[in-house]
């Protein structure tokens, strides 16, 4: 590439280039002059060339090692690779700048200074020796006289070098416009004649040999190789002002103010999220977080609401400080933000958290949802209200004194003036929508006075952006009908109000399904996003001939179909929404429950243009099946003469799988479906393994299992298969190991047989490696736990026969009157409970009607094996391997808890209605196991010696 740098670079080509090739091909009376006309001499003849001309383009090297033209960072590297090495050329006299800032020839100090306004002309006086600046050096232009030899023919011009790979390739076509990546930009490379410029760039070489550009390291050597000599090229033309090269707000390249069309980024990858994957540089210039439904409850009531709020703010605030643009502008909880809106127990510990957290430079709102309502809901069993509304009132909780007195209490402990507000952040319009009807029959949740309202405030919005394309930010609870995944019975009345601002982008929560699902953003004449939940997940099951719906109740697949509040609190995920300065929109999903970003950003673009909108029903119409990996089969894991269990490995789909079609034949006739949900809701801690438990099963008949994997959009996979034969005698059964506790250095526990994460209460036990027995153990403190959610799948497996053990260190007896250590007691079920009296550990079980229990006196400050077997015949329990006392059950089967709530195991306390453990124990757990199917003595005995 040719380089028109001739005026700032006058020293370094006069210095580096014309005295070698005259001090290497010409005698010692030849040389370069300024001529009395200012023209440059060569050999005594005029070459016609000015030697000084109008003052170029200011070319430096930015500390970023960028070329800087006029100041401005090209975005472009200044060096390129190296190119190949140059055979070595004859040695001429050595010029460099000394530290005193002299000029030194062969290392001798000329006591000549370096720097001039003009630079320093040299030349050869008629002695043979340098002259700079007229005055003789005393040093020789030539070096030591050589043998005499034949003159040699000129040589060829040396061969440009090889341009450089990383950056945008800028060169000048012949038709005179700027090339950009072989580009042709149509912007001419010459500009008009600026006026003079003041003096170049001072260059020199620095101690380390570095080319100094004023005084800064460049970090380029001053000196490489010596090339082979190349002709002296042809006197160059006076230059005019360079193209001023800038990078746009649009991240394209331009040339003197024109944009070129050229992105200025070249195809490196991201070095952090701030950086787009579309070959553009993805900057924000506005971030929040936005979440749903935290139900913070009172103490007596609490799970871990409290923790998922801290849990929230912490994640949020340690994204946004880990990026480029390190701000978290907004923080917004989308309704529901308690349990029943009680003023001291919710209301102020959630404005107690937020008001102590919330960093300068954040606003933090919450918005008022129906939950909101309920502390104060008038009671419609008293005369008064009766007197009141003679006729009833469509919902109790939602009379005009209740919707009042939400709002009065909203703004005591909020601090804010109104439950409804619209403010502004980086000049982008947010607006904040309280409900203030319930009427849920009839779909009405905005009073006419309330839309009127948001109305008014969204045609003010728009008027301030006359372009349309800056998007307006909207939040309420319950969402406009029939938009985002889950807004089938939500207001009616919103979405025409909406209707009318394609600008909008609306929030809303109130259904608790997942974000994982392709169906929580929607597009049609506005953008809805589906906030959520921090608390538990619902969902529907995608082909289902009833149209299940229901709450999630595990970690493998189940759910109640009632659609209460019951089951584990499993899953919590929020969103991070960014805008840049183009106002296109990004969206990151973060999952509490794996403690990381799920998936890829979502790049939902600019708004404002339904036309162009790309998250349209539409998609259901062009989504991929899913399918299963190549190697993947089904298994059956645990077989009885009535019942088994099939294990489906997790398929794969661009958009995720809502769940499985497990269907069950016998010969060619259909005998059941189940269907289970995928676990996207669980994020990056979804099993690889779903469970499928088929009951009521006959003897020794040969089945065979079909499994479909179902997307949201209804999509299917082909069927994978398997078959399997029941036993024919009713106590036959095939073990499975189904529990196998693994604590990780993390903090995290484990299920080893499918790579299941265990949930964790409010304070998870730590963690920590014991030398001794060579493996992580858990300690527990008498506040917290790990809990198994899967138990219930595996019911129809255990009731019969089932083998329970564990490895545990304690140094002393419960304080109180007892502690469970690992166990499932709420109202059935089993588990080992460590009594205070006599300092017995029981093993319980469950039997329909009582608890029968089986115990052994504890050996305290050492670590003991404990086991316990059931089979339908004979509970057993075993002390460091050795069988301590039985009791017969004839006829017996253990009984789980009858209440959804309650149907898990936990390591470290136990189960409770209400809540997810209680009765925590004090004291250390290296490992847990549970089988289906009684172990015999000798393999409890070898599972003892193994520890």
């Amino acid at each position: 590439m040719k380089i028109h740098f001739l005026k700032t670079l006058c020293v370094l080509l006069l210095v580096c280039m014309l005295l070698p090739l005259a001090v290497a091909c010409k005698p010692a009376s030849s040389g370069v002059t300024i001529g009395d006309n200012g023209n440059w001499f060569i050999d005594g003849v005029d070459s016609g060339v000015p030697a000084k001309g109008k003052d170029g383009t200011k070319v430096t090297i930015g500390p970023n090692g960028n070329w800087f033209l006029d100041g401005e960072d090209t975005g472009i590297a200044a060096a390129g690779k190296d190119g190949s090495n140059g055979s070595n050329g004859t040695s001429g006299t050595q010029v460099t700048i000394g530290p005193n800032g002299n000029w030194f020839l062969d290392g001798q100090d000329t006591g000549i200074s370096a720097a001039g306004k003009n630079g320093t002309k040299v030349t050869i006086g008629q002695n043979g020796n340098w002259f700079l600046d007229g005055v003789d050096s005393g040093t020789p232009a030539t070096g030591p006289a050589g043998p005499a030899g034949p003159a040699g023919p000129q040589g060829p011009a040396g061969a440009d070098g090889a341009a450089g790979t990383l950056g945008t390739t800028i060169t000048i076509g012949n038709n005179g416009n700027w090339i950009l990546d072989g580009v042709d930009t149509g912007i001419s490379a010459k500009g008009e004649d600026g006026k003079d410029g003041s003096d170049g760039t001072k260059v020199t070489i620095g101690q380390n040999g570095n080319w100094f550009l004023d005084g800064v390291d460049s970090g380029v050597p001053a000196k490489g190789q010596n090339g082979a000599p190349g002709t002296p090229g042809a006197p160059g033309k006076d230059g005019k002002d360079g193209t001023k090269i800038t990078i746009g707000a649009n991240g394209n390249w331009f040339l003197d103010g024109v944009d070129s069309g050229v992105p200025a980024t070249g195809t490196l990858p991201p070095s952090t999220p701030d950086d787009g994957t579309d070959g553009d540089t993805y900057t924000p210039i506005l971030r929040f977080a936005v979440a749903s439904d935290l139900h913070t409850r009172g103490d007596s009531e609490n799970f871990d609401t409290r923790e998922r709020l801290a849990a929230f703010y912490t994640t949020a605030y340690a994204f946004a400080e880990s990026q480029s643009y390190n701000k978290l502008d907004g923080i917004f909880v989308v309704g529901d933000y308690t349990q029943n809106g009680k003023p001291t127990t919710e209301l102020a510990k959630y404005y107690d958290y937020v008001k102590a957290n919330t960093k300068a430079g954040t606003i933090s709102r919450a918005i008022i949802g129906n939950h909101e309502f309920y502390a104060t809901a008038s009671d419609r069993n008293s005369e008064e209200y009766k007197q009141l509304y003679p006729n009833g009132f469509y919902d109790y909780r939602y009379t005009p004194e209740s919707i009042a007195g939400t709002h009065a209490n909203y703004v005591q402990y909020s601090g804010y003036d109104s439950a409804d507000d619209h403010f502004s952040i980086n000049g982008y319009h947010f607006i904040i929508v309280a409900m203030d009807l319930y009427k849920k029959s009839s779909n009405e949740f905005y009073s006419t006075e309330k839309l009127a309202w948001l109305k008014g405030e969204l045609q003010a919005a728009a008027a301030a952006d006359p372009t349309g394309t800056k998007p307006i930010f909207v939040f309420e609870h319950i969402g406009a009908k029939n938009t985002v995944y889950g807004t089938g019975g939500a207001d009616k009345n919103l979405g025409s109000v909406l209707d009318d601002f394609p600008q909008v982008v609306n929030f809303s929560g109130h259904s608790h399904y997942p974000l994982s699902d392709p169906r929580s953003i929607w597009q049609g004449d506005f953008t809805a996003i589906n906030t959520g939940t921090l608390a538990y997940i619902g969902t529907d099951i995608v082909g289902h001939p009833n149209k299940a719906s229901g709450r999630a109740t595990n970690t493998t697949g189940g759910w109640a179909s009632d659609g209460s509040e019951s089951g584990l609190r499993t899953g919590g995920m929020y969103y991070l929404i960014e805008v840049d300065a183009k106002h296109a929109i990004r969206v990151y999903i973060y999952d509490l429950f794996s403690d990381k970003l799920y998936g890829e950003p979502i790049y939902v673009g600019n708004v404002g243009d339904p036309s162009t909108y790309t998250f349209t029903a539409e998609r259901a119409n062009t989504a991929e099946k899913p399918y299963f990996a190549a190697d993947a089969a089904l298994t059956v894991p645990a077989i009885t003469s009535d019942a088994a269990m099939v294990m489906i490995p997790q398929a794969i789909c661009k958009d995720s799988i809502n769940n499985y079609r497990v269907e069950l034949y016998y010969g060619n006739s259909l005998v059941k479906t189940e269907y289970r949900l995928a676990c996207a809701f669980l994020g990056g801690s979804a099993p690889k393994y779903i469970y499928a438990p088929f009951t009521g099963l006959d003897a020794g008949k040969t089945y065979t299992v079909k499994a479909y994997a179902v997307s949201p959009w209804a999509k299917e996979s082909a069927a994978l298969t398997t078959t399997f034969k029941t036993p024919t005698s009713a106590s036959a059964a095939t073990g499975a190991h189904i529990l196998s506790v693994k604590f990780n250095a993390d903090g995290s526990a484990t299920n080893a047989i499918d790579g299941a994460t265990l949930m964790k209460t409010e304070t998870a036990p730590t963690i920590k490696y014991d030398s001794t027995l060579k493996r992580n153990v858990a300690t527990v403190n008498g506040n917290g736990a790990f809990v198994y959610g899967d138990l219930a799948n595996w019911y129809e497996l255990l009731k019969t026969s089932f083998t329970l053990e564990t490895y545990v260190y304690f140094d002393a007896k419960p304080a109180g009157s007892y502690s469970d250590v690992v166990s499932a007691q709420q109202g059935g079920g089993f588990g080992f409970e460590y009594k205070n009296t006599n300092n017995e550990m029981q093993f319980l079980c469950h039997t329909g009607s009582t608890y029968e229990r089986v115990g052994v006196t504890m050996t305290n400050g050492q670590w003991v094996h404990l086991a316990a077997t059931f089979d339908g015949t004979s509970l057993k329990i075993y002390l460091n391997g050795v069988e301590k006392k039985s009791l017969t059950t004839e006829g017996h089967t253990m009984v789980l808890s009858s209440s959804l709530d309650a149907q898990y195991l936990v390591i470290g306390g136990d189960t409770v209605t209400g809540n997810i453990a209680d009765n925590y124990m004090t004291g250390k757990i290296a490992g847990v196991e549970l089988y289906a199917g009684a172990l015999s003595a000798n393999e409890i005995l070898a599972h003892y010696n193994e520890y």
